[in-house]
């Protein structure tokens, strides 16, 4: 096993670090000579998060592996020599494990959290002088103590699991006011990130963007349930190909590479802003009285109408409702961000401001002091169903 996975790394390592280093370009091609990995083992297996069913095991290869390795030291977040990068996020994720490789790769410096850490991630404390780059997730932002002061020191700001709320951004910004906020849409599937959204987004782009591929050898594109390509607008299921993606899962039929991987994430194409918008997880849905409603559509509206109220997160879930015909009704559980939150006001705030169809508005509201979460700091549905509702889907 040895001789079979080590001599190919360090092929690929040489090609790979010479045509990145001679022409800029990032990630390398998808070349024959990369495409032969596909014969031989994974180089390792990750598991999903399994936030909204049962985790996966995903097969990367050598290939994927390298790849989006290598895509961390080009644009947009350039690791490089001078790098110093504090990772708080699990080496057992995908996002942390191809961040400490590409830092690896570019020759910077790696700053772990303490072996005290908590498994579920919280804010790290704001890193020495001597730390420039910092990679979380946005449930971390939320924990800051109001007054904790500003770092001048970051730089980059890597933010991934999750996209960036209004309130989460401006933390973020105060927090680090000299960093550059490079937000990531990514998956197991794909060995870490599809897309890169560079903050502040550009000005026509909508609030649910996740920014664009930026490298030729990643294709992105919107698809149907079974494949086909959507024209630009239409809501469907997003989907990529390239030298990033995953060999298959553990006890399925292998991945081919000239196949499009259709993620479980539901999104649609911005073409005036050029970028791709994610609207929600196609698992993560109510269905109430007929109609399909997306959580995170819910989640974000919620968070725009009740701002000012002092909503720091929610999280929206199903239960079912056997009193009327609905089947399920939408609930909405939320974390004030100091102190208590009345929900009556929560309730006629959005009442009065909705934007939404009206079968999307929640009909049970929760307060939580927080919301139960993985290690990759994503919030697991199934956990608020069983509290709220006594109920599991998985």
């Amino acid at each position: 096993m040895r001789s079979v996975l080590y001599a190919p790394l360090t092929t690929h390592l040489r090609s790979l670090r010479k045509l990145a280093a001679s022409t800029h370009e990032a990630p390398p091609p998808f070349s024959s000579s990369l495409s032969s990995s596909y014969t031989l083992p994974p180089a390792i297996v990750l598991f999903t998060s399994g936030t909204t069913g049962k985790p996966k095991g995903v097969k990367l290869s050598l290939r994927s592996v390298l790849f989006q390795s290598f895509a961390k030291t080009c644009p947009p977040t350039s690791y490089a020599a001078d790098t110093a990068l504090y990772l708080n996020i699990p080496l057992c994720h995908v996002g942390g494990l191809i961040s400490m490789l590409g830092i690896v790769l570019s020759s910077g410096s790696l700053i772990l959290p303490p072996a005290s850490t908590p498994t579920i991630p919280s804010p790290p404390p704001l890193p020495s002088p001597a730390t420039n780059a910092l990679a979380i997730v946005p449930s971390m932002l939320n924990q800051f103590p109001p007054q904790t002061p500003s770092n001048q020191n970051i730089t980059l700001l890597l933010v991934g699991g999750s996209s960036l709320n209004p309130k989460s951004t401006a933390v973020a910004v105060s927090l680090f006011p000299n960093a550059r906020i490079v937000q990531t849409y990514a998956c197991t599937e794909a060995a870490s990130s599809i897309t890169f959204l560079p903050l502040p987004a550009p000005s026509n782009s909508p609030p649910n963007s996740i920014g664009n591929s930026y490298s030729r050898h990643i294709e992105v594109g919107i698809f149907s349930p079974t494949g086909s390509p959507l024209p630009n607008g239409e809501m469907g299921v997003i989907g990529t190909r390239g030298p990033h993606v995953m060999d298959g899962y553990v006890g399925c039929q292998p991945h081919l590479p000239s196949d499009f991987l259709l993620t479980s994430d539901l999104g649609y194409f911005h073409a005036p802003s050029s970028t791709f918008c994610f609207v929600g997880r196609a698992s993560d849905t109510v269905r109430s009285g007929g109609e399909t409603v997306v959580c995170a559509e819910v989640e974000r509206e919620v968070i725009r109408c009740a701002l000012d109220l002092g909503v720091r997160e929610c999280a929206s879930f199903g239960l079912e409702d056997p009193n009327t015909a609905r089947g399920e009704v939408v609930c909405i559980a939320v974390v004030p961000s100091a102190g208590k939150l009345r929900l009556s006001d929560l309730k006629s705030v959005l009442k009065s401001r909705w934007g939404l169809a009206g079968y999307k508005r929640p009909r049970r509201f929760y307060q939580l002091d927080e919301l139960p979460r993985n290690s990759s700091g994503k919030v697991v549905k199934d956990a608020l169903r069983l509290k709220f509702g006594g109920r599991s889907r998985l």
